[in-house]
């Protein structure tokens, strides 16, 4: 028996030794290599993150015009795409400890985050949903290979981590703790370019549905969220606003709105964005009310695909959360007695993967990305397709 207990501690040490092993191997890499490039992490999105948190432990406002843009020279950086903080003061309160690391061993370290939560998202949701063998390991080569992927890490995004919040958010709700869902939902709010349009939709299927312990967990998440940002900062959330006129470039984005500047023209835009807009979010609530009674994942999925296609300021980049609700179709499809399994994969390597790369070489003729808007809504069809096969 002690023999028993000393071999399975040995086993157990040595995991932990090998998986840390493995991440300092990932740390290295990323940091001799992707975080060195392209002027290191200054010259990147991640620099925005990182200098709003290193605003915060020098007491200085990153809403201020005269603070952002010197704050981001002085620590390196030659890139300079906003006038003040791009993101939510809430957000930075999260990177404020890496703000004491510099810019290259702090851009690092969070690609390195950003990859364990691609990895670990992909394996949640496949577990969530009982797939064994090595089907999850084929799953994860197609996500490493979605499009999105490779620039949303190296920039060091927000979309990976938002990507594993979806199945962990799941994962808390089906095994009946709704409140600490409803409060990882929230911190969806820390992207909310990409979030806009899919936190108030939750909040109607969980509305709908009368799930009051979901919906009052998201609420007191985003009051934990405004009262910790504002006792740092009073009045920020009115400063922030100011950064509304990155949606000024909407017309060029792939998403609905650049899609109807594209076939609307200039001179209907962006009449003909809102106006589509308003008619496919109706559409969508009507569909959420029809299907109140079935599983909420279904109305879960397609919060996440309409926020993608949806949005009015959105990069490709930021569709890497579409892998959940394609991962719960491919279930779907894999699950239902309609049509070989060959065909359900092929469809999800077509929808994803096959067309985010097709639809990247067309961009670079046109010199604008705006059609890996369907990106999304080929992530629909085969959604909803699978649903009904299911």
């Amino acid at each position: 028996m002690e023999s028993h207990f000393r071999d399975s501690t040995f086993r157990h040490i040595r995991a932990v030794l090998l998986f840390g092993l493995a991440i300092g191997l990932i740390f290295w890499g990323n940091y001799s290599t992707l975080a060195t490039e392209s002027g290191r992490m200054t010259n990147k999105d991640f620099m925005s993150l990182w200098t709003g948190g290193k605003a915060i432990t020098l007491g200085l406002n990153p809403y201020d015009v005269e603070v952002w843009r010197p704050l981001r020279a002085a620590y390196g950086s030659t890139w300079m795409p906003d006038r003040i903080a791009p993101f939510p003061l809430w957000t930075f309160l999260f990177f404020a400890p890496l703000s004491f690391l510099s810019t290259q061993a702090a851009g690092a370290l969070w690609m390195t985050l950003c990859e364990l939560s691609l990895v670990s998202g992909i394996f949640l949701t496949t577990r969530i949903l009982g797939w064994k063998g090595r089907a999850p390991l084929l799953l994860l080569l197609g996500a490493a290979l979605f499009r999105p992927v490779f620039p949303a890490i190296a920039n060091g995004q927000l979309s990976p981590v938002l990507f594993l919040f979806l199945p962990a958010t799941y994962a808390l709700h089906e095994r009946g703790h709704p409140f600490a869902a409803g409060l990882l939902l929230a911190l969806q709010a820390v992207k909310p370019n990409l979030t806009i349009i899919f936190l108030p939709t939750v909040g109607v299927i969980f509305l709908i549905r009368r799930d009051w312990r979901t919906l009052i967990g998201m609420v007191t998440g985003g009051l934990i969220l405004l009262a910790a940002s504002w006792i740092v900062l009073p009045g920020w959330l009115f400063q922030w606003l100011a950064a509304a006129e990155k949606g000024q470039v909407a017309y060029a984005t792939p998403t609905l709105w650049g899609l109807a500047y594209e076939l609307g023209g200039e001179q209907l835009w962006p009449g003909s964005a809102v106006g589509a807009g308003v008619l496919l979010y109706l559409g969508l609530l009507f569909l959420l009310w029809k299907q109140r009674r079935s599983d909420w994942l279904f109305g879960f999925g397609l919060a996440v695909i309409a926020s993608t296609f949806l949005s009015p300021y959105l990069w490709a980049y930021e569709q890497l959360v579409l892998l959940f609700p394609t991962i719960i179709a491919l279930h779907w499809g894999l699950t239902s007695k309609r049509g070989p399994r060959w065909a359900w994969w092929a469809g999800w390597w077509l929808t994803g993967v096959v067309l985010s790369w097709l639809l990247l070489f067309v961009a670079q003729q046109r010199e604008v990305d705006t059609w890996s808007a369907f990106i999304p809504l080929a992530s629909l069809g085969y959604f909803v397709l699978a649903r009904q096969s299911s």
